[in-house]
């Protein structure tokens, strides 16, 4: 099993509050949209400050600009004006590519600090779309799969304490910006797992999934490295 020199924890989607104030107060559509897809609290959930930790967290609103989409899917960025068929405009355009780019520099730049890393891409998944999952690790199918080893011990961080994981479902992949060579793993948490879907307020459980979050890191940092 490979060691970890250091962790790359991705968090894209926690911020629910779009620069486009106006828009938000004239349509309750967006406002309701952007309450389920936001990531909500995975900034705090994931975003454990300690050594050979290093937080990216400066994406903005998803739904003004998807720093997740992929290459070739610009006309997608700006998720709320596909809701209301709003024409996004060519500032708008360069704005998001703006902070597109900026994100995906941002991990590639905290990734590059050492040889051998570990990108986390941190998400959460509203409890409709699986309901009998707790946890949803995803990876690609390409050289930044981790280890085998490396994915069973994530799992049982999670199972051992009572949660449901599952691989790739409801959601399948892991970030990993063009000219990344390390290892790339995306962990989704059911949202009814730690918060109140209805009223959008934490619950209990944020906190142990923080805690499962830390002892995990620890182990991650903590592997042997290979000859």
């Amino acid at each position: 099993m490979d060691g970890y020199s250091h962790l790359v924890v991705g968090i894209p989607h926690a911020n629910g509050r779009t620069d486009d104030a106006a828009h938000w107060a004239e349509n309750p559509l967006v406002v309701a949209e952007c309450d389920r897809w936001t990531d909500w609290f995975t900034d705090e959930i994931f975003g454990q400050e300690m050594d050979g930790v290093y937080l990216v967290k400066d994406a903005p609103c998803r739904f003004d600009c998807d720093v997740e989409r992929l290459e070739g899917e610009e006309d997608r960025l700006c998720r709320h004006r596909l809701i209301d068929g709003t024409v996004v405009t060519a500032l708008e355009t360069n704005r998001n590519l703006a902070a597109w780019f900026r994100y995906r520099s941002h991990l590639m730049e905290a990734a590059s600090r050492d040889p051998a890393p570990l990108i986390i891409d941190a998400h959460s998944f509203p409890s409709d779309l699986a309901p009998d999952v707790d946890v949803c690790i995803g990876f690609n199918s390409d050289a930044t799969r981790p280890p085998d080893a490396v994915l069973d011990l994530t799992a049982h961080a999670f199972e051992d304490e009572g949660y449901r994981v599952s691989f790739n479902h409801p959601y399948g992949n892991a970030i990993a910006p063009v000219g990344y060579a390390g290892h790339s793993m995306m962990i989704e948490l059911n949202k009814r797992c730690y918060m109140d879907e209805r009223t959008l307020r934490k619950m209990t459980g944020a906190a142990c999934f923080a805690a499962i979050l830390r002892g995990l890191y620890e182990r991650l940092l903590a592997l042997p490295a290979s000859n």
